[in-house]
């Protein structure tokens, strides 16, 4: 990933949730923020929902040279062992 990948989302009760995805020295991180919250959460466990949207904008990305094959594979294979744990 060149850039940082951000996507926002809905939680049950209906609270806006920023998500900002960075891959730094080969270690995929993600960072939460609800709405009105002043800081970023990096301790939060990524659900698998979470890996869908990322491979989902990576796919994208890929079809215009913004993502490499090992990030995509990378992604998939998480979210394979989540399924199948």
């Amino acid at each position: 990933m060149r850039k940082e990948i951000n996507w926002v989302t809905r939680s049950a009760e209906g609270v806006r949730c920023e998500v900002r995805v960075n891959r730094f020295a080969g270690k995929i991180t993600f960072q939460y923020r609800e709405k009105g919250a002043p800081d970023w959460d990096h301790s939060r466990t990524p659900s698998l929902e979470d890996w869908e949207e990322l491979l989902d904008c990576l796919e994208r990305r890929y079809a215009r040279k913004q993502a490499r094959d090992e990030e995509i594979e990378e992604v998939r294979l998480m979210i394979a062992s989540l399924k199948n744990p």
